[in-house]
């Protein structure tokens, strides 16, 4: 696999797990009653969301036109 195949993988998987983290922070944050941090995660999360689209359009994009290897 050529390095920017792998790195844009390796990154996908990366902001997935953030996205992931950012929900257990958000149901510990509302456990703890704390707004403030449940609005931080969540702005957080909706960042690494939005990113994780664009990587995986990529990833798409790349496999539909062949350049996938």
């Amino acid at each position: 696999m050529r390095n920017c195949n792998h790195n844009t993988v390796h990154e996908l998987n990366a902001v997935l797990d953030a996205v992931w983290r950012y929900e257990q922070y958000i149901k510990d944050a509302e456990q703890d009653g704390h707004p403030l941090c449940v609005n931080l995660w969540k702005e957080l999360r909706d960042c690494c969301q939005q990113h994780a689209e664009k990587l995986r359009q990529t990833v798409v994009g790349k496999a539909n036109h062949g350049h996938f290897d």
